[in-house]
């Protein structure tokens, strides 16, 4: 046990150190530290580490440099797929959420989460409302109610808070009802697309609430952030407006996003999304032309414009001065299109294009992988446990003692270098080798991803 409790030690003492120095992306990754938190996952039993990491977070200052880590690390031991299926069945059961808190999870981790919401510090916050979305018990979801309604001005925990409840079974109709009003209110187009989204989770039955929604669906779904969101969520109850909106956009002007969803959505006429396969496959076509003459299909990256918190970004570069790249503060679109000039224009310092120049990469397949991830669900890795991707799944069908029968993916997570790693190595590259990626290497960052590149240009 001692030599566990001086491993969090550890942890935090570097943590202390790189903020006061000022690195970022010593304070990012911690990779000493991290690397000695892997080594007690390979030597001791994950319950045994649970019951101890429990208390020593339960014991610390909320505010403390380094707990980000500690909660990443309480997370990978604790399966929440298999804690779901069981909440499930007892609420099936009539057992009260307020019992099931109490026998399903660990002691104590329920109280964990809810503390570390609390954080000044907006990286503790954020991952600690990332991980009660997923585990959305009562307690979590009122207090991620109460930050959403409680700050009046946008920010990014409000932000993170409404996400945490598009993910939690909001069974209070008065609970739901302050979403709508809140809808109707805001004036934050990501808060109030997100609103929109709790409107459509399955968790409910908010029919009426939709009905109310809808009702003004044509100007409501012209907007991109809405008719995104729609057509992730929407299902066969939506199928005449579905049909309706998906008639009325012109498809010439949608982005590839929005085209590959519709191409997916089975309840649009197949008319139709042949005609947006064709128009993504005209696309394709026509990056190939930018490949040679503007950089398109290379690598960019630049440092974070501020110190102390993230190592620096990356991303890539598909042309027409159009980025691809997933950032925090986005989900559950983290990956997503934005401008090279507003990607550039943050504070930071641009370090240029940047190419594999040690193998042939099929520069076409990498910006066509960035478009599909781009157009599914995603989320941001806070803690690096997942950097080149990972899909999360969600129960479609249930057997009828309350079991997961079927699962369907719901979101693809990873982080900034992680993610244009992975395009690189699904087209032919492999910018950094893999032992920079795991064990003592691990994780990945993104100016040894950049040092291990060619500069083409600034």
């Amino acid at each position: 046990m001692k030599e566990i409790i001086l491993s969090f030690d550890s942890v935090l003492r570097e943590a202390k150190l790189a903020e006061t120095n000022k690195d970022g992306e010593a304070y990012n990754f911690l990779k000493s530290a991290n690397s000695s938190l892997k080594v007690l996952e390979d030597q001791y039993d994950h319950d045994y580490l649970v019951d101890i990491l429990i208390d020593y977070l339960t014991n610390l200052n909320i505010n403390q440099p380094g707990a980000r880590h500690l909660l990443s690390m309480l997370f990978r031991l604790i399966s929440i797929d298999n804690y779901s299926d069981l909440q499930y069945k007892l609420v099936e059961q009539g057992v009260s959420e307020t019992e099931i808190e109490s026998s399903v999870y660990p002691a104590g981790f329920i109280k964990v989460l809810s503390r570390y919401i609390g954080s000044k510090r907006n990286d503790i916050a954020m991952m600690s409302l990332q991980y009660s979305g997923k585990v959305g018990t009562v307690t979590l979801r009122k207090k991620c109610l109460r930050l959403a309604t409680n700050i009046k001005k946008a920010s990014a925990i409000r932000s993170y808070a409404v996400l945490a409840l598009t993910e939690t079974p909001l069974t209070d109709v008065d609970q739901a009802n302050t979403i709508l009003e809140m809808f109707y209110k805001e004036k934050n187009k990501q808060l109030k697309t997100r609103c929109f989204e709790i409107l459509f989770t399955e968790h409910y039955d908010g029919s009426e609430l939709e009905a109310k929604v809808l009702k003004k669906y044509p100007k409501l779904l012209s907007e991109y952030e809405y008719l995104r969101s729609f057509l992730d969520l929407c299902d066969s109850r939506h199928e005449k407006v579905i049909i309706d909106v998906s008639k009325k956009i012109k498809l010439e002007k949608q982005p590839d996003d929005i085209l590959r969803k519709m191409q997916r959505n089975k309840i649009i006429p197949r008319d139709l999304r042949r005609k947006c396969d064709a128009i993504v496959k005209m696309n394709v076509k026509a990056v190939v032309a930018e490949i040679n003459e503007n950089y398109a299909g290379l690598l960019i990256h630049r440092d974070s414009g501020f110190s102390g918190l993230w190592v620096g970004h990356s991303g890539i570069y598909i042309g027409n001065n159009d980025v691809i790249h997933l950032t925090t503060g986005h989900d559950p679109y983290a990956c997503h299109r934005t401008s090279l000039t507003a990607w550039k224009s943050s504070g930071s310092t641009f370090w240029g294009f940047r190419r594999d120049h040690r193998h042939n990469v099929n520069l076409t397949q990498a910006i066509n992988k960035a478009w599909e991830i781009a157009s599914r669900r995603t989320k941001y890795d806070g803690g690096h446990n997942n950097q080149k991707g990972k899909w999360f799944y969600k129960c479609k069908k249930r057997h009828w003692w309350g079991g997961c029968k079927k699962r369907v993916r719901d979101y693809w997570e990873a982080d900034c270098v992680g993610f244009t790693e992975n395009l690189y190595e699904r087209s032919g590259g492999n910018p950094t080798p893999s032992s920079y990626e795991s064990g003592w290497g691990w994780p990945l960052t993104v100016r040894e991803q950049r040092d291990r590149m060619q500069l083409v240009s600034k």
